[in-house]
C-alpha cells in the first residue's frame, strides 16, 4: 500500500485520485512525445481490489489462508523473485475503489480521443427531509460541532452523545440534482449548514460550519453503504469524495474532513431521526414531576392544551382521568402511572474539544 510513509519511492504525483490522473496523463504524453515509435500505454491490473475495511495486515491473512490475490507465499514455487508480500500491495493504485466504483482518473482514458464525461455517474438515495443525528459506522461517535459553536467557520468533529442538543442534530434539506443541504440546528436551525472548505476538492480538506452561499460546498448526496449507512459525497468533487472521519479516529474530538471514497467504515453514517422527547408528568421539563408539573396540567386541562407529556394514561386524551393520576403521586403514589419516554433525550454530553 503506497503512503506518505513509503521509504525509496520518489513521490513526484500526490497520492490521491488527482495525483493519480495526472500521472497516467504524463504517462500517455511521453508516449506521444515518442511520435511514430510510441504505440500505446498499458495499465497492469486497474481493477485489483483489496478488501474493504481490513488493514493489510488483515488482508494478508485471508491471501494467505485462500491462495487468493497475488504474490502470497505460494508464488515462489513458480517464481523465485516472489516475496511473501500477500496479494496486492499497491490495491489503492487501482482505479477502482474497494467496491468497485470507477474512479475519476479513469476518465483520463476517455479523454484521450478525446472525451469528458462521466463514465458512471453515481445515483445517490432518497433522504426523508427532517432532523437526524448523524452516526460514523466505525466510531459510532455523532457529528458534532465542536464546542457547540454557532458561529460562520465553527469547525465540525465526532464527539460522544447519549442524545439530541442543537450541536449534534442536522436538519437535511433538498436542494436539487439529488443533493441535499444538512444544516446544524444550532442558532435558529436556518443558519448555518455543513461547509466543505472553500469548496476544494482535495483529499483531507476541513469542513466545518459555515451561512448559506449557495455554492457546491454545501451540497451533498447520499449513497447507499453498509448495514443501513450512507455514504455522504460530496458535490464539489463529483462524488468522487466523501465526508470522514480523519485517520479513521475513534476518540472524541476526531476531526470530520474530506477524502476520496474508498469504502473505509470511517465514511459511512448511520441517520437517527430526531423526535421531540417528551416524558409523562413532567410538563415544565425539569426532568421532575412535583406540584409545579400539576398547576401546569391543570392550566392544559382548563385550555384543552394536550401535548404528550399531559397525557399521563397515554389513551390519547387530556381529560379527568390524567389529573386524577397526577394527583395521585404528588401525594406520595409514585405506582399511579408509568413515566412514559417519547422522542429522543436530551444530549447531557457537551463537545469539549
Amino acid at each position: 500500500m503506497v503512503s506518505k510513509d513509503s521509504s525509496g519511492v520518489d513521490f513526484r504525483y500526490d497520492i490521491s485520485v488527482s495525483g493519480q490522473a495526472e500521472c497516467i496523463a504524463d504517462v500517455f504524453q511521453a508516449v506521444a512525445n515518442c511520435g511514430s515509435h510510441g504505440i500505446g500505454a498499458f495499465y497492469w491490473e486497474p481493477a485489483w481490489l483489496g478488501v474493504p475495511d481490513k488493514w493489510w495486515s488483515e488482508q494478508k491473512e485471508l491471501w494467505e489462508t485462500h491462495g487468493s490475490g497475488w504474490a502470497t507465499s505460494y508464488a515462489g514455487e513458480y517464481d523465485p523473485s516472489v516475496t511473501e508480500t500477500g496479494g496486492s500491495s499497491y490495491d489503492n493504485q487501482a482505479l477502482f475503489d474497494f467496491r468497485g466504483n470507477p474512479l475519476e482518473s479513469l476518465n483520463v482514458f476517455n479523454n484521450i480521443y478525446p472525451k469528458n464525461e462521466n463514465i458512471l455517474p453515481k445515483t445517490g438515495s432518497t433522504i426523508t427531509e427532517g432532523a437526524y443525528r448523524i452516526r460514523n459506522a466505525n466510531s459510532g461517535l455523532y457529528l458534532t460541532v465542536a464546542e457547540g459553536s454557532a458561529k460562520a467557520g465553527a469547525n465540525v468533529v465526532q464527539y460522544t452523545a447519549d442524545g439530541a442538543a442543537d450541536y449534534n442534530t442536522w436538519y437535511i434539506r433538498e436542494a436539487e440534482d439529488g443533493y441535499y443541504e444538512i444544516y446544524s440546528a444550532l442558532g435558529d436551525g436556518q443558519t448555518y449548514l455543513l461547509d466543505l472548505d472553500y469548496g476544494k476538492a482535495d483529499d483531507r480538506t476541513n469542513i466545518g460550519i459555515y451561512t448559506n452561499t449557495h455554492a457546491d460546498a454545501q451540497k451533498f448526496k447520499f449513497l447507499s453503504g453498509d448495514d443501513g449507512g450512507y455514504v455522504i459525497a460530496t458535490k464539489s468533487t463529483k462524488d468522487r469524495s466523501a465526508l470522514e472521519i480523519k485517520d479513521a479516529l475513534g476518540t472524541d474530538g476526531a476531526n470530520a474532513q474530506q477524502f476520496t471514497i474508498n469504502g473505509h467504515g470511517c465514511q459511512t453514517w448511520i441517520l437517527e431521526p430526531v423526535e421531540e422527547y417528551s416524558l409523562a408528568g413532567d410538563l415544565n421539563n425539569d426532568d421532575i414531576i412535583d406540584v409545579f408539573d400539576f398547576i401546569e396540567l391543570r392550566k392544559n386541562f382548563v385550555n384543552q392544551m394536550y401535548s404528550a407529556s399531559a397525557d399521563l394514561n397515554d389513551d390519547g386524551s387530556l381529560n379527568i382521568a390524567d389529573l386524577v393520576l397526577m394527583q395521585s403521586h404528588i401525594l406520595g403514589k409514585p405506582e399511579s402511572f408509568t413515566w412514559t419516554e417519547k422522542g429522543t433525550r436530551h444530549n447531557t454530553v457537551f463537545p469539549h474539544v
